[in-house]
């Protein structure tokens, strides 16, 4: 059945593609921080598709209920709990065929003032979604993670890159398919730069700030097709271009009236965020529009000698 919103509109369709569809339907998946902005896109697609039940796994119960509002008509069913709770997250894992981990918390400033909090939720979190999928025998799990993570300067970038370390060792040993999707900024996310409803004041704090950014959709397809389709094991980095940020935040105010500030760099963001670092050119194998971060698949010789002859890693080992 088609998802029809509140509004009577039907849902948009998003593109997957067939092969996907077939593997969608009949299927019950699971959306850790499926309230989010990314959940709430990937929920609309699964249920597009034809997925026979789409569980929402969350902690605020007025995004809860405000998404219950939008989807009638839907096979979706919401569970109130924190990916911290092992009890609670077995209970909304238990016979589900695959699972999203997209909990986390995200504001950088949040984690420099209080990391253990973010390494309890990013870091532990993470940990109890590995053990409930190994128990319950989840056939793939699919975790989010970001730019930030690669040569980490901040408390969130290095959980991610934790999580990340986290499902390549459980996909070691383990009949659920672990995988990773990496990407930068999803345009229009919730409390995100380009987020133009939580834009109050237009600040620059460096002129030279680049970042990477995806729309919603294309990040949602990507996580779902990772999710189907990656046999584990991997770290899927998306490419997407990159933006100055000063140019972004001057045209946001000039449409929204607001005066351009210069703010105090902040330490703990990077001028320029990058995708993949040069010790991983080695492993990573061009896919297309994403590249493949397989560490398992090479031996230790291989990585070891990987000092000599830096231009053409990529095509070099990916014979």
């Amino acid at each position: 059945m088609v998802p029809i919103y509140a509004d009577g509109e039907p849902a948009r369709h998003f593109p997957v593609r067939r092969i996907m569809e077939k593997m969608i339907k009949n299927s019950k998946f699971l959306i850790t921080g499926g309230t989010g902005s990314l959940g709430q896109t990937i929920a609309k697609t699964l249920l597009l598709q034809g997925a026979s039940e789409v569980r929402i796994f969350s902690r605020d119960e007025l995004k809860q209920a405000e998404m219950r509002q939008s989807l009638l008509q839907c096979s979706i069913r919401f569970y109130l709990g924190d990916v911290r709770d092992e009890n609670r997250l077995e209970q909304a894992i238990n016979g589900v065929d695959y699972v999203i981990h997209a909990a986390a918390l995200k504001r950088i400033e949040s984690g420099e003032i209080q990391p253990e909090e973010v390494i309890r939720t990013n870091v532990l979190g993470t940990m109890n979604i590995i053990e409930a999928c190994r128990k319950n025998g989840i056939i793939s799990c699919t975790g989010i993670s970001t730019d930030k993570a690669v040569s980490p300067i901040n408390t969130y970038g290095a959980t991610k890159m934790l999580l990340e370390k986290l499902f390549l060792a459980a996909s070691r040993n383990c009949k659920t398919r672990f995988s990773v999707c990496r990407y930068g900024n999803i345009i229009a996310s919730r409390g995100s730069l380009l987020d133009k409803n939580s834009l109050l004041k237009a600040v620059i704090y460096n002129p030279q700030m680049t970042r990477f950014f995806i729309d919603m959709e294309a990040a949602a397809t990507f996580v779902i097709r990772t999710l189907l389709h990656s046999p584990g094991g991997e770290i899927c980095v998306l490419k997407m271009p990159s933006y100055r940020i000063d140019k972004i935040i001057r045209e946001m105010a000039r449409k929204k009236g607001l005066v351009v500030t210069e703010g105090i760099p902040r330490q703990a963001e990077k001028i320029h965020e990058i995708l993949i670092n040069p010790e991983e050119t080695v492993i990573a194998r061009d896919k297309g529009d994403y590249f493949s971060l397989s560490p398992g698949i090479f031996p230790c010789n291989l990585l070891l000698s990987s000092k000599s002859k830096s231009s053409g890693r990529i095509s070099k080992y990916e014979q």
